[in-house]
Order: structure tokens, then sequence, then C-alpha cells
């Protein structure tokens, strides 16, 4: 699937924020990781082993690199930015970027219904708000990105 994007070239620089920015996203994105470690622990625990999305070295470097690449253009640049363009609010472009997010984690399942793909439909919700939360916080797509990247690792192995 090719994603084409067309938002704000600034998206993708990396900008210095103020201290306070920093902290808040930092604290946010070191949040969020713990509790997606925790719940996946606890999920593993449930259904009887840890469950890994990537088998190969090709598969894993499309899982880690390129998944969340295109994802991060596609829900948290392209999508978020036209649902605002659009005269939405940013709650509202929220509510279409983070549906739009989970749906798809659905959709990588087949649209079958497992046991996984309620887990993970039930991470890629607070997820998708947490990224978004980054992409406003920071004005930047790198930092959403980055965090994408580390949630994926536990479940690449």
């Amino acid at each position: 699937m090719l994603y084409v994007w067309r938002g704000d070239r600034a998206l993708l620089k990396w900008r210095r924020r103020t201290f306070a920015i920093e902290r808040r996203a930092a604290t946010l994105a070191v949040g969020w990781l713990m509790a997606w470690i925790i719940g996946s622990i606890i999920v593993a625990h449930l259904v009887g082993g840890w469950i890994t999305y990537a088998q190969g070295t090709a598969a894993l470097f499309a899982f880690l690199v390129f998944g969340p690449i295109g994802e991060e253009l596609l829900f948290r640049g392209l999508i978020w930015d036209e649902a605002r363009a659009a005269g939405g609010s940013a709650a509202r472009a929220t509510a279409i970027s983070v549906t739009a997010f989970s749906v798809h984690h659905l959709f990588l399942h087949g649209v079958s219904l497992p046991h996984v793909a309620f887990a993970q439909m039930a991470f890629a919700v607070p997820m998708g708000l947490v990224l978004i939360r980054l992409r406003r916080l920071t004005s930047s797509l790198w930092p959403p990105l980055l965090v994408h990247v580390a949630t994926n690792l536990p479940a690449a192995f």
C-alpha cells in the first residue's frame, strides 16, 4: 500500500520545545510504554504465551520500521490534518484518527475476531490517543513514531 501525505513537511522536523513540553511528552511516552508492557504481560498470561507478529528478518523490519512509518504518516499525519482542515475540532480529528487506526488494526487480522484481535484493539485505542497527544505536544511526527516503534518491540520477538 502506498501512503501519500500532502501535509505540512514541518511535521517531519525535530523541533526543540520548552522543557515543560518535553517533560510532559517524555512522561506521557514512558507512562504509555510501561502500561503497554504491563498489559502485554497480562495478555500473554491470559492467552498462554507471548504473542509475536513478525517471523523472519524482512517481516521484523517491516513490523518495526515500515509499519510505524506508514501508520504515523497516515493516521497522525494525513487523516488528522485533513480532519482538522475540514473544519473539525481537535477532539473530532482525534476521534476520526483513532477510530481509523483501531479499525486498521482489526483488518490486520483479516477481520476475523480471535481473542488476539480484541486484545490488540483494546490497546490500539489508547495507543492512538497517546500518539496523537505526542504529535500535538511536539508538533512533530518523530516522537509518536519513536514511541510506536518502541511499542512494537515486545511483539517483534
